[in-house]
């Protein structure tokens, strides 16, 4: 009888969201990750960052007029994108609220507030509202690159985590700083050289915690 007093106790600890077990939801959010990360590519660098050309409204409108198809794409594709989002947003809460949980609910709001900024960005690129979208996106990352360094120290702080994943996501932090508002305060000519360069941490960040949380996901079978 105690002995299944405690094994009742035990699964009852590990439910969180949904009916899912912690483990479980590490994984989700592994998976989640890992997909974004190879949908991102062909949707944001060759298809949106083509069509796109900030410095240019007139040429951008242009661009989505004589290539429609490929704007819908895109469009769907980022959308899959930040629905995978949002289960990393959700997810993230049960996975590190043992370490703080007020700052883990701002961490996951963070994001969700990224989502849907997003989200509204493409709406507005629909309707041809280039320099809406471009605004909406700038936004959005305000939102993401404070998620990312709450997530880097939380990730330093858990005993679940390597905290060199942590260091990693706080670095990345930095890095979207400079691909994403870099043209206010940086020379082109310089920012070229390093756009491709910053993105490389910004990217494999996520990926590696990704991969971690799939590989180490029994790591929160203990939490409460």
């Amino acid at each position: 009888m105690e002995t299944q007093i405690k094994t009742h106790t035990f699964q009852t600890q590990n439910i969180t969201f949904f009916g899912r077990d912690v483990p479980t939801i590490s994984k989700i959010v592994g998976v989640s990750w890992i997909l974004m990360f190879f949908i991102a590519i062909p949707t944001v660098l060759l298809i949106l960052e083509k069509l796109i050309i900030k410095t240019n409204i007139s040429l951008s409108v242009l661009n989505i007029q004589k290539n429609p198809e490929l704007l819908y794409f895109g469009i769907v594709s980022y959308f899959v994108i930040l629905v995978l989002d949002t289960f990393i947003a959700v997810g993230l809460f049960p996975l590190f609220k043992d370490v703080n949980r007020k700052i883990t609910i701002s961490m996951s709001t963070l994001r969700i507030f990224f989502v849907l900024t997003t989200a509204f960005s493409l709406l507005a690129l629909l309707f041809f509202m280039v320099e809406t979208y471009i605004l909406g996106i700038l936004v959005g990352y305000l939102f993401l690159i404070p998620h990312l360094f709450i997530l880097g120290y939380l990730s330093i702080k858990s005993d679940k985590v390597f905290s060199g994943l942590g260091w990693f996501m706080i670095i990345a932090s930095f890095s979207y700083v400079i691909t994403i508002f870099g043209g206010f305060f940086i020379p082109v000519d310089l920012l070229q050289i390093l756009y491709p360069i910053a993105m490389i941490p910004a990217s494999l960040a996520e990926l590696s915690m990704g991969i971690y949380l799939i590989i180490k996901s029994k790591n929160f079978t203990s939490m409460n």
